[in-house]
């Protein structure tokens, strides 16, 4: 930008160019994740670039690349500030999450959502199957119409809500899935508990329940579901509220989820329930490494 200015033919283009300065200084000024950054120190030049294009055709780093399509955004980058920015932001928030805690430490992290990821699809194939023989034989009002099935279909909502809040720590915290590679396999999973309860019936079913908690329900599944790894990165950063010490998330980052103090530690009590009655009576087993420690 710097280097337009200087060659602007008229005024007018000079004053865009000193406007378009001060919105980047403003936005680097204002952003939580990349205020510290000078930029005086952001020099124009296209072999760190080069040098990127390579490290990313390494293998270790081909899962990285085909996640976050870094390639695709390092090329806009060259061609547009707001995309460097963006590119800066999240090379800064990955760095900060892999250096939150060793390695074994994430993986033990990474292995928990696994398992409580894979109890959830196991749940939910189960319930798509009942709910798939409820429809073919055309009951689900009549099931729906009474207090027990109604909250057989609240409960199944439930194990799906547990699966979208795994869902949002590992977009927040996914650097330490790609590091782990005998955990990856839970976005995977992850993403087949999603397919199976799509395909269920059962949105279908609580939307049509006429129902406050399932329209409290599934307002709070599209809330989490829109939530993006920076909002998540500043809420556990700036909250006054605890994290839940399984999720890593901030306990009020879904308004309306309860949650529960077990053995010294917070969760959100759908996960603690998972865990307690599908899992295992005794805590999740941890490092002692609590949420958040970002700088």
């Amino acid at each position: 930008l710097k280097e337009a200015r200087d060659k602007a033919a008229d005024s007018d283009e000079v004053q865009k160019c000193d406007s378009e300065i001060e919105d980047l200084q403003n936005l680097l000024n204002n952003d939580v994740l990349i205020s510290g950054v000078n930029l005086e120190s952001l020099q124009p030049g296209s072999s760190g670039m080069t040098e990127l294009y390579k490290a990313l055709q390494e293998p270790k780093f081909r899962e990285l690349d085909s996640e976050d399509l870094l390639t695709e955004r390092l090329l806009s980058a060259e061609k547009d500030w707001k995309s460097t920015i963006e590119l800066l932001k999240h090379a800064t928030l990955t760095l900060k999450i892999i250096n939150l805690g060793s390695l074994e430490q994430q993986s033990k992290y990474a292995s928990t959502w696994f398992e409580i990821s894979s109890t959830c699809a196991q749940e939910l194939r189960h319930a798509a199957s009942i709910w798939k023989q409820v429809i073919k034989n055309d009951v689900q009002e009549e099931i729906l119409s009474k207090p027990q099935g109604k909250s057989y279909a609240l409960s199944v909502g439930e194990i799906y809500r547990v699966v979208k809040i795994l869902r949002a720590s590992t977009r927040l915290y996914k650097p330490w899935i790609l590091l782990a590679p005998t955990s990856s396999n839970v976005l995977a999973v992850l993403d087949e508990c999603l397919k199976l309860w799509l395909s269920s019936g059962l949105v279908e079913a609580l939307l049509n329940s006429h129902d406050d908690s399932a329209d409290q329900l599934l307002e709070s599944i599209k809330y989490i579901n829109e939530v993006d790894a920076f909002t998540l990165y500043t809420c556990i950063t700036s909250a006054t509220s605890p994290t839940c010490y399984i999720s890593g998330l901030n306990t009020d980052i879904v308004p309306g989820i309860k949650t529960v103090e077990w053995n010294g530690e917070h969760y959100l009590l759908p996960l603690a329930n998972i865990w307690a009655n599908l899992i295992s009576r005794d805590p999740p087993n941890l490092p002692g490494h609590h949420f958040p420690i970002v700088s």
